[in-house]
């Protein structure tokens, strides 16, 4: 069994690369938008949200739209009406950044794809205060939760984005001039290469404890382990597997440290991911920290679904990954009433997996 699960994995992680490898090249533009309106967002079904970016004429900008609208979908107007213009709250200059997440795999992904611009903007453009920077919100973001996720309050602060120039649209905007870059990267749809410098900004700026304080508070007192397993065993939303604290132990019993990245500071999450060799975890937003590893890290993802984004960071990152189709095994690893990984068999296929890579 172990031996056939290696040789699944081998041939799922190969028909994830071949589906979801939309890592190419395409032109990405910086526009100015004079006199543009940013809508609020709103949430009229589950799922479903408006909110996007006219232009001079009042004219939808189609790349705003986060996806293109479903029939049922209720869409933004091809054209914004004069009435909806005339209570906007006015703004001098902006830019915009697209949809704001609090989870971290469309954090990167969709927040931080239009932010290319903020690496080289402050010092060229900004003479005084910061530019603000507008964002629709997705429906679980809330500023006041924000500064309670340092990962990505401080991964906005090296992009030049801070409280004092984050504007919410959860109001209607009118911009004299828009700053409107595209995006790097489209959701399920494609990646540019120039994904790895704003993902390389972000480690250089990481790294280093933003605060005195922060490195005094620092948990990581020893050099980084070389195999690492990034549980989400003590997160409030683990869904994907009911045993997660029992794999804690398997993993542990082969050499792994277990990490919990929400206990710990950004710069320790940066070194810990630098400084792993090999980097285990189960598929969700936790596993998109290996978007911070070093290139050439090998990645062992056990799935509980397809994973668009994870392999996306993967090619993009130049990482030696497998995945674990565990649903695909459910007479082996997988037990799908429970949604539990069997222990032992995991065991035997971690012995079966580390010896030929070791080989």
């Amino acid at each position: 069994m172990p031996s056939t699960l290696l040789r699944k994995s081998e041939e799922w992680t190969a028909h994830l690369a071949a589906t979801y490898g939309y890592v190419g090249t395409r032109e990405v533009r910086l526009h100015l938008v004079s006199n543009a309106f940013v809508t609020r967002t709103t949430y009229p079904l589950p799922g479903r949200f408006t909110g996007a970016v006219y232009d001079t004429d009042r004219r939808l900008i189609r790349s705003s739209l986060r996806l293109d609208p479903d029939a049922d979908q209720p869409i933004d107007p091809e054209t914004l009406p004069e009435s909806r213009c005339a209570g906007a709250r006015r703004v001098p200059r902006a830019i915009y950044g697209g949809m704001l997440f609090l989870i971290l795999g469309h954090f990167l992904f969709e927040s931080a794809a239009r932010l290319w611009l903020q690496i080289d903007f402050p010092r060229n453009f900004d003479k005084g205060e910061p530019v603000p920077v507008i964002f629709h919100p997705s429906r679980d973001f809330d500023l006041g939760v924000f500064g309670t996720y340092p990962i990505f309050r401080d991964s906005l602060a090296a992009l030049s984005v801070r409280r004092r120039n984050l504007l919410l649209a959860d109001e209607d905007f009118k911009v004299d001039l828009l700053y409107y870059p595209e995006p790097l990267s489209i959701y399920h749809e494609y990646v540019h290469p120039l994904m790895g410098r704003v993902i390389d900004h972000l480690i250089t700026e990481l790294k280093r404890p933003r605060t005195l304080a922060a490195r005094w508070t620092s948990k990581l007192k020893t050099a980084a382990p070389p195999r690492i397993y990034v549980s989400r065993s003590r997160w409030h939303e683990n869904r994907r597997i009911a045993n997660e604290h029992e794999l804690e132990d398997v993993f542990r019993e082969h050499g792994f440290a277990i990490v919990h990245p929400q206990d710990l500071a950004p710069h320790d999450v940066i070194r810990l991911m630098q400084g792993a060799d090999l980097v285990a975890s189960s598929d969700g937003s936790h596993a998109h920290l290996l978007a911070f590893a070093k290139r050439g890290t090998r990645s062992l993802l056990l799935d509980t679904r397809p994973v668009p984004t994870q392999t996306a960071i993967e090619i993009l990152r130049e990482l030696r990954a497998l995945h674990v189709p565990l649903w695909q095994d459910p007479d082996g690893i997988w037990d799908q009433e429970g949604q539990k990984v069997k222990t032992s068999e995991l065991s035997t296929f971690l012995d079966v997996y580390l010896s030929s890579i070791a080989a």
